[in-house]
């Protein structure tokens, strides 16, 4: 294996150092050939240990998956399982719901803050601007609709 392709195989973060101490050895005269083998050693050990460590995630999640299988044939904790699986995805939809009222209601918060600013302006400016009652009664009207959208169902 050449020495680039043993420095390729270090991680990001011992590539740079790698090219270093090899630019070093070159133009110190160290003995290159000794640096290029260390380096290639290095490369080799981290490939085995890159492939030592996903051999025991995929072991770790056989087990889980196996744990999980024999749980479920128990009836009990089958049920306790099924239970709980049930309560996490109502817990989602829920959350999602929440999520979508909030939104609703930012976006009708800032509808009404926009109409204000343009009534602000129009008073600003000297325009005849609606009666009391009706500015009143256009926000209830507003924030009654957006409580309708908002509302959970």
């Amino acid at each position: 294996m050449s020495i680039e392709t043993s420095i390729n195989a270090l991680n990001m973060a011992a590539k740079y150092p790698a090219r270093e101490l090899l630019q070093l050895a070159r133009s110190e005269k160290w003995h290159v050939e000794q640096v290029e083998k260390t380096i290639g050693a290095m490369a080799g050990e981290a490939h085995r240990l890159k492939d030592a460590w996903a051999a025991a995630m995929v072991d770790k999640d056989r087990q889980v998956r196996a744990a999980s299988d024999r749980a479920l044939d128990c009836t009990e904790h089958g049920k306790v399982i099924a239970d709980l699986e049930q309560q996490v995805h109502q817990i989602s939809q829920s959350e999602t719901a929440h999520d979508k009222a909030r939104g609703t209601l930012a976006v009708g918060l800032l509808d009404i803050a926009e109409s204000l600013k343009g009534l602000q302006a129009r008073a600003s400016r000297g325009e005849q601007l609606p009666a009391s009652k009706e500015i009143v009664d256009a926000l209830a009207k507003a924030v009654a609709k957006l409580s309708e959208r908002g509302r959970l169902k």
